[in-house]
């Protein structure tokens, strides 16, 4: 009885959570809702070539926590994670939900402040502290399987969705340095100069396909918000010469924006009036 009971309050809505990306429901990604969890690894993945210019989405690992879930202190869950009986048979990858950060996309190895920043290295610290993190569901992905099956029309299996394998898209809220606010991620990244800012949204990668999203123009309309926002993150973070910023390799390789900013800081007011009136 007692087990039964056990049983009956974990799978109350209190103590509900998702274990994959397959089992969110449409209608969060359509609603853009929101979700929390811990951020607990990062993923290394292949990048997609996108007219010569390799796209590599930066993936992580979160863990869904539950409405109870969420008032679990940092060593409370650590504890937890080291007792689950799931840790002794190595079984938490397939407990863990596959995130794409939206909107940012993992550089090229670069040089900062004299020696070698290895990529995603800061984020990686992010999840070995097991941050909190509040994930905004913007879209689903699934790769396709291209296997055709027995019994089945191959015309009809050659596209079909592979369920099993499925990325999430969000953006991330965090809390840095033990801050009562959240700030968001992608941007911080950006900020910092440790990534790159992708050419949408999302990386889609070759062999995977959106299956969920939303196509609402008050939504797109707020993306353009967010990559504009991004944006000037970007140009702050070029213009102190943070992260990537100070390797003069990555500036020669973005000479649109080193430019506009040298003519910001040169320009006299006269050439700037001149410039607007130009167009």
């Amino acid at each position: 009885v007692i087990l039964l009971s056990a049983y009956g309050v974990a799978s109350t809505p209190l103590f509900y959570r998702f274990k994959a990306v397959k089992d969110i429901p449409s209608s969060y990604f359509f609603h853009r809702r929101t979700i929390h969890g811990r951020l607990v690894q990062v993923v290394n993945e292949r990048g997609t070539d996108k007219g010569g210019d390799v796209e590599k989405p930066l993936l992580c690992l979160v863990r869904h926590l539950s409405p109870a879930g969420r008032f679990l202190s940092r060593s409370a869950f650590e504890l937890f994670m080291k007792t689950h009986p799931a840790a002794g048979e190595g079984r938490f990858d397939d407990d863990l939900l596959r995130i794409e950060i939206a909107a940012v996309r993992e550089p090229p190895q670069y040089m900062s402040l004299g020696y070698a920043e290895r990529p995603g290295e800061w984020l990686r610290r992010l999840a070995d502290q097991k941050a909190p993190v509040a994930c905004k569901l913007l879209s689903r992905q699934a790769r396709i399987d291209r296997a055709p099956k027995r019994q089945t029309s191959a015309l009809a299996e050659f596209n079909r969705p592979a369920s099993e394998e499925q990325t999430a898209v969000c953006q991330i809220r965090y809390r840095a340095g033990g801050s009562f606010f959240r700030v968001d991620l992608a941007e911080s990244l950006v900020r910092q100069g440790r990534v790159e800012i992708s050419s949408g949204m999302f990386v889609t990668p070759e062999d995977w396909t959106v299956v969920d999203t939303s196509d609402r123009v008050e939504d797109l309309k707020k993306d353009i918000k967010y990559m504009n926002r991004l944006e000037r993150a970007e140009y702050e973070a070029a213009k102190e010469s943070v992260g990537r910023w100070a390797d003069p390799m990555v500036r020669e390789s973005r000479q649109d924006l080193v430019k506009e900013i040298e003519f910001e800081e040169e320009a006299n007011i006269f050439q700037k009036v001149w410039r607007w009136f130009r167009g």
